[in-house]
């Protein structure tokens, strides 16, 4: 049985958080239905009682802004069906999870699980994003990350790898690049899982995935006709013998005849022979019909058996029309919000950024191990410009930051330096990172154009943020 579930437990930001980072913080969106499928059987080992605990690899900047985690209780003897907040598909069969000795877990299970939408969830949550490539550091780019644990009775249990959870995860990245990824939360490394393949679809295609209903029974009009056996030759037309036929075309359609011929086509449609056989003269007339009932008890009884008929097929029908519907409000919402904070135009290229809105992307991972998930590439630092930097305020008071980082629009990555700072001259860049008193200190792209080096010591004139950052909101009003 399969058992459609909503979250049981949904942690807040915090108490002054709005609703609008309850739908950024899961992954969005948009329109370009774009399926990634992986077999991620090579990630290393997750050590699932440190990942809790081991938090040397991370480094948040804000410790009350964070993206939080739902969690599910769900039960592992059957199927099950999850739906973030952004419209991501969580689809766990049965028996997915094993204890530490790989036996199969009968008692009730928690799953932990976030998205990280964008490179700027990920600095919130402090994920490493480094990576090495025969020796040489490179970024995280990101087309979407998500964080996935299960408990249950308290204690860490694991994937069965004979039936593995699949997770349909929006993105708005759709090319081909990208590749999956696990995090070692031991280490802070990141290890290569597979490769995504692509497949594109759109909000008319959902719809077309529904199951086809025949037509309800339709009204007799001014065009139905009735027919009958006056020769007693055809004792199979005495099943119309309460019916009436609706022309498709709405045409009056028919004639007396030697014979006639009752073909079902499929889908309600029944294509009405009429034949003329006699003094030499063969005529054949085809009229396309639904199946028609006079208004009152013939109509009414007619309704009754086409729902007890396909009751089963019109319930599931509904179900999954609803589905397709929640998701892609759900993800039409986060897409409208993201566009509020420039976020779409900010992280993705433009041809992604001026998607339509009836088109979306969606990456599907299958699940071999749990913990830090990433669909990825490894890109390298801006070039054009490596400063060694030094802050300072309006005032001209000296400032020692931590957490520092720096956006390239069009980039969906996080560049964090200490000392240098790479960047392209010819993009549009945003550096920021936070004060001692753990103010953000700020430097927009109209100040960038003001700096007129590319090598050698400079010192950032940075704004200081005056306003108390107590969501993620107020973080990206003041940023973005």
């Amino acid at each position: 049985m399969k058992n459609i579930l909503t979250s049981v437990q949904e942690n807040k930001l915090d108490s002054k958080s709005s609703n609008l980072f309850d739908k950024l913080k899961s992954l969005g969106w948009i329109m370009l239905i774009a399926i990634f499928s992986s077999n991620c059987d090579n990630q290393p080992k997750i050590n699932e009682e440190n990942l809790a605990d081991n938090k040397n690899i991370f480094s948040t900047p804000f410790s009350d802004i964070q993206i939080e985690k739902t969690i599910y209780e769900i039960s592992n003897a059957q199927d099950t069906v999850l739906f973030s907040k952004n419209g991501s598909k969580i689809i766990i069969p049965q028996n997915a999870f094993l204890d530490k000795d790989g036996k199969i877990i009968d008692s009730p299970v928690k799953l932990s699980f976030r998205e990280f939408t964008n490179a700027f969830d990920i600095y919130l949550a402090g994920i490493p994003m480094l990576y090495d490539s025969a020796g040489i550091e490179q970024v995280f780019e990101t087309a979407g990350m998500l964080e996935i644990n299960a408990y249950s009775q308290g204690r860490p249990v694991f994937p069965n790898p004979k039936n593995k959870i699949q997770v349909k995860m929006s993105s708005f990245q759709k090319e081909s690049k990208y590749n999956v990824y696990y995090l070692d939360t031991n280490t802070g490394k990141w290890a290569y899982a597979g490769k995504d393949d692509i497949e594109i679809n759109d909000y008319e295609k959902s719809k077309a995935s529904l199951p086809q209903i025949p037509p309800m029974p339709k009204k007799a009009t001014q065009y139905s006709f009735s027919i009958g056996d006056d020769t007693g030759k055809y004792p199979e037309l005495n099943v119309y013998k309460n019916v009436l036929f609706e022309p498709v075309d709405k045409k009056r359609c028919g004639y007396n005849s030697t014979e006639i011929k009752i073909k079902d086509s499929g889908n309600g449609i029944y294509d009405v022979i009429f034949i003329v056989d006699a003094y030499g003269v063969h005529k054949e007339q085809s009229c396309r019909c639904y199946l028609a009932f006079k208004e009152g008890a013939d109509y009414d009884n007619a309704m009754k058996v086409y729902q007890n008929k396909y009751k089963f097929l019109i319930d599931k029908r509904d179900a999954m029309k609803k589905e397709i519907e929640e998701q892609w409000e759900k993800y039409l919402e986060v897409k409208r919000q993201y566009n509020q904070l420039g976020f779409l135009d900010l992280f993705n290229k433009k041809e992604v950024a001026n998607l339509e809105g009836e088109e979306k992307i969606i990456r599907t991972l299958d699940i071999s191990g749990f913990g830090f998930i990433n669909c990825d590439f490894p890109s390298s630092y801006p070039q054009g410009a490596e400063i060694i930097a030094k802050y300072k305020d309006a005032k001209g008071n000296p400032l020692n930051l931590k957490n520092i980082a720096l956006i390239e629009k069009g980039r969906n990555a996080i560049f964090r330096y200490e000392t240098k700072i790479k960047f392209n001259p010819q993009q549009e860049n945003i550096l920021w990172g936070i004060t001692i008193d753990n103010k953000l200190a700020y430097f927009k792209a109209e100040d960038f154009k003001k700096v007129n080096q590319t090598n050698g010591e400079y010192t950032f004139i940075m704004n200081v943020s005056s306003v108390p950052l107590k969501t993620y909101e107020d973080i990206c009003n003041v940023l973005f």
